[in-house]
């Protein structure tokens, strides 16, 4: 619920007094896209001092990259100009998951990880890592 309270004003400030373009937020988690370096330097400054004042909030990280270098790490993706992929640590945590289901018998459980798993990596390029899970149901 606070979420979508304080990230209704904060997209609010966003949107409409720092007219961001490429801006996008989910929950807590939000990215500001720009080619320009000195932009996004100002408008770190700008929204530290919004959520400071108005929401009394501080933000837990921040970084300005260049995203031809690095990769988005936004909603579990690291996602590239032409691809996205699952975060290695949330791959690992779920093959442990689905081993612990596994093992311990919980059917019921590991059919509705991996429904939600599944509904998550589709958005990706991960053609190989659906087929890894498949052969660890085996």
């Amino acid at each position: 619920l606070y979420a979508n309270i304080y990230g209704h004003l904060f997209d609010t400030f966003a949107k409409t007094k720092l007219k961001l373009k490429h801006y996008f937020r989910y929950v807590d988690d939000s990215v500001v896209i720009s080619n320009c370096k000195d932009m996004l330097i100002s408008t770190q400054r700008r929204l530290k001092r919004f959520v400071g004042i108005f929401l009394k909030l501080k933000f837990s990280k921040w970084q300005i990259e260049a995203v031809e270098e690095k990769s988005i790490n936004f909603l579990g993706y690291k996602i590239r100009r032409n691809y996205k992929l699952i975060r290695s640590n949330s791959i690992v945590r779920a093959k442990r998951k689905i081993k612990l289901y596994l093992e311990s018998g919980e059917a019921e459980k590991l059919e509705m990880f991996l429904a939600s798993w599944y509904g998550h990596i589709k958005m990706s390029n991960s053609y190989n890592l659906k087929n890894k899970i498949k052969e660890l149901m085996l």
